[in-house]
């Protein structure tokens, strides 16, 4: 069990309209050029996931702890207790859709850390709308960002698992803060 965990900063950005959104895209796929895919087959996400969801497994554990001695919790320690099921739930799902062989098959975003593309634009989504996404703000980032540079269909099948990898690990932060 972990005995401490780790308290990142949220993926907070500034909250941007629809067309402030639309123009981040744009520029995210200008800068965002795919450098090939993974060649020694990392599967760097995938850990973080595991690695999340065990963080968000003891917040979740230590909260349900504190809360049957009787303390209270805040609404958000609240939320994580009726929907932890949910966000495990959500883990197994991204694991099956995303196994390890089409993820190394995504192409990757420049940089040491050599995450996919699709990863780093989700993060970009995730903090530029704090976490808010409805039909209209995916869609109009989605298209903004194609209208620069075409995704192919592998990584438009994958973009609802990279948004909710990039939930996740915002979740977790945000758990962090909680303990």
């Amino acid at each position: 069990m972990l005995k401490h965990v780790p308290v990142d900063e949220p993926l907070r950005g500034e909250l941007l309209n629809v067309e402030r959104l639309e123009e981040r895209a744009r520029a995210l796929a200008t800068g965002l050029a795919a450098s090939g895919r993974s060649r020694f087959g990392r599967i760097v996400l995938l850990r973080r996931l595991s690695e999340n969801l065990a963080a968000l497994r003891h917040v979740y554990q230590t909260i349900a702890g504190d809360v049957h001695r009787g303390e209270s919790a805040e609404p958000g320690a609240e939320w994580l207790l009726d929907n932890f099921h949910l966000v495990e739930a959500e883990g197994a799902g991204i694991r099956h859709d995303l196994p390890p062989a089409f993820y190394r098959k995504l192409p990757h975003a420049p940089g040491k850390e050599r995450r996919p593309r699709l990863y780093v634009m989700a993060e970009e989504l995730v903090a530029a709308s704090d976490a808010r996404l409805d039909a209209s703000r995916l869609s109009s980032f989605f298209l903004a960002y194609q209208a620069v540079t075409p995704l192919p269909l592998g990584e438009l099948w994958a973009s609802p698992s990279m948004l909710r990898l990039a939930l996740i690990e915002n979740l977790r932060r945000l758990a962090g803060r909680i303990l």
